[in-house]
């Protein structure tokens, strides 16, 4: 027999918001019986078995899922076995926006939409498919998902987006609503270069400075190219960002912008960069389009189609970034000090750069 709720249960916590007795009958004619009350915006379960209390978090702010998983608990705990796994039912669009919300503080905004958009798209292709819960979904549905998005990504994206469903799987997993990820099962992608970024030699940067010179985009450009600044730390990059005295820039987290990588970090102002901050305070914007903050698209686009001008037709403005840490990293610079600079998150993240060649000369 399972005790259910004494008064020392009920008083146990004056955080309890609200508490749901569940009673569930099993085919082992097992009773079971247990509580789930909410404390910051997460479900905790609280029961007994053979007078023995088990307490702890569902990891969820769903009601639905958080009876699953107390329901699994319990049944690990008292039948001491996992069959009873395969019977949770746990709907796809539910895990989803679990996954989203209980991420919200740890991606930025921007990245958290994309994963938000692209599983969004997942959904949208398994319900068609009849798909509805994450135990049906299996190796092949993900492979005819991924020679779906194939026909019209390209491959390096269509890895991207299974990596975002993998990882929502493993999610999942750890959770205990299904017993393993089958995203992992999945055959490699062809056509991704491993390990290898293209960046531009000291000749290309000369024609991608000159091919901009008296553009709006002419010290934007300049400044991607001496700095290896993401394309919106430049756009959301103030006046009051940079301290030429010491000769650096602050790039941080402001109301409107996110950090990549959410570490605020400072790096050095190149001294060809002196010319276009020297003179200007405020909280202006230092890089605009007729008096208005450039749309990311625009700079993008406008940039391409410069310097198909000068026959660079394989590179964007990310190219620059690449082009930075490439360049430091030939000119000697500390593979660490080049991180910390340009926001990876770990060394090896700039190690993808490590196919320099060595007879290119660093940034002058």
């Amino acid at each position: 027999m399972i005790y259910f709720f004494g008064t020392s249960a009920l008083s146990c916590s004056k955080k309890i918001i609200k508490t749901l007795p569940l009673r569930i009958q099993k085919k082992e004619k097992a009773k079971m019986d247990f509580g789930l009350h909410k404390r910051n915006r997460k479900w905790y379960y609280d029961f007994y078995i053979n007078n023995v209390r088990y307490r702890g978090s569902t990891k969820t702010s769903s009601r639905e899922l958080a009876i699953q998983f107390a329901r699994k608990i319990y049944n690990e705990l008292y039948l001491g076995k996992y069959e009873l796994k395969n019977n949770l039912k746990v709907k796809l669009e539910d895990i989803i926006q679990e996954y989203i919300f209980l991420n919200k503080n740890n991606f930025c905004k921007d990245w958290l939409q994309t994963k938000q958009w692209k599983l969004n798209n997942f959904l949208k292709y398994m319900t068609d498919q009849g798909i509805s819960y994450l135990d049906q979904i299996t190796v092949s549905h993900l492979e005819h998902y991924k020679a779906h998005l194939l026909d019209f990504r390209k491959p390096h994206t269509v890895k991207n987006t299974i990596t975002i469903i993998s990882t929502l799987l493993n999610f999942a997993v750890n959770l205990g609503y299904i017993n393993n990820n089958p995203a992992k099962k999945l055959n490699p992608i062809r056509g991704i270069q491993k390990n290898k970024q293209r960046f531009l030699s000291k000749e290309e940067i000369s024609k991608v400075l000159d091919v901009t010179k008296g553009t709006y985009l002419e010290n934007l450009v300049k400044a991607a190219v001496y700095t290896g600044m993401r394309r919106r730390e430049l756009l959301y990059l103030q006046y009051q960002d940079i301290d030429i005295c010491k000769m650096t820039i602050h790039i941080k987290n402001k109301q409107d912008f996110t950090i990549k990588s959410k570490g605020e970090r400072i790096l050095p102002l190149h001294k060809n960069l002196e010319s276009v901050f020297n003179g200007v305070n405020g909280d202006e914007y230092c890089f605009k389009k007729d008096g208005k903050i450039i749309h990311e698209d625009r700079a993008s686009r406008n940039f391409i189609e410069l310097v198909e001008k000068v026959g660079l037709t394989d590179i964007g403005l990310h190219t620059l970034r690449h082009t930075f840490i490439s360049q430091c990293l030939m000119a000697g610079i500390s593979i660490w000090e080049v991180a910390k600079w340009v926001g990876h998150s770990t060394a090896y993240m700039t190690e993808l750069y490590g196919h320099l060649c060595p007879h290119l000369p660093g940034i002058p």
